[in-house]
């Protein structure tokens, strides 16, 4: 709910005609921000490869969940002017303020 309440004052800024029916994808984009910020955050911790008890490196299970929300966060976040060139195709406003702790 926290990047729910950021987004949608900016994009009302930027002139986004939102509808109920932009809810969902909304939401999509905002459960992957908080998902890709919470592997990053295990990631960051726990290393991005793990040994197994054969002392063989592996990439860590998390970096896929990390790659897949950011995935979508790209592929959403276009439809919602969130990247420096779907922007320019919105009206000018707020920027956005990077506040990579708040989560849902």
């Amino acid at each position: 709910r926290a990047q729910w309440r950021r987004l949608l004052p900016i994009l009302e800024s930027r002139g986004a005609n939102l509808g109920a029916e932009d809810r969902d994808l909304l939401s999509t984009f905002c459960d992957a921000l908080v998902t890709y910020r919470a592997t990053d955050r295990q990631l960051r911790a726990e290393g991005f490869t793990l040994t197994n008890s054969r002392g063989d490196h592996r990439k860590h299970p998390a970096w896929q969940i990390h790659r897949e929300a950011h995935s979508i966060m790209v592929t959403v976040g276009r439809h919602f002017g969130l990247s420096p060139l779907a922007r320019e195709a919105l009206p000018a406003g707020e920027e956005p303020t990077d506040d990579w702790d708040a989560d849902i």
